[in-house]
C-alpha cells in the first residue's frame, strides 16, 4: 500500500512576521524575508524520515541538515 504526506510550508518568524518556507543552509534555516537565523525568534519544521521535528530547537547532525538542502519538491 503507497503512502503518501503532503507538507505545507509552516515556518514563521518571529522577527519580521513571515511565514512561508525558510531557506536551508548548511548552518541552520533562515528567514528570506529579513535574514534571521536565530533559533529563539524562529519557528521551522521538517518532516524528516517520516517525523516532524523543530530543528530550530533540536538541530539536525550535519548528513541530516545535507539531506533536507537536497530534497526536491514534487508537485
Amino acid at each position: 500500500m503507497p503512502y503518501y504526506g503532503t507538507n505545507t510550508p509552516i515556518d514563521e518568524c518571529y522577527e519580521c512576521g513571515f511565514t512561508g518556507e525558510f531557506e536551508c543552509t548548511s548552518k541552520g534555516f533562515v528567514c528570506p524575508k529579513c535574514g534571521n537565523h536565530d533559533s529563539t525568534k524562529v519557528s521551522v519544521t521538517r518532516r524528516i524520515c517520516g517525523y516532524l521535528g523543530s530543528p530550530d530547537t533540536r538541530p539536525f547532525n550535519a548528513g541530516k541538515q545535507e539531506e533536507v538542502k537536497r530534497k526536491v519538491k514534487h508537485l
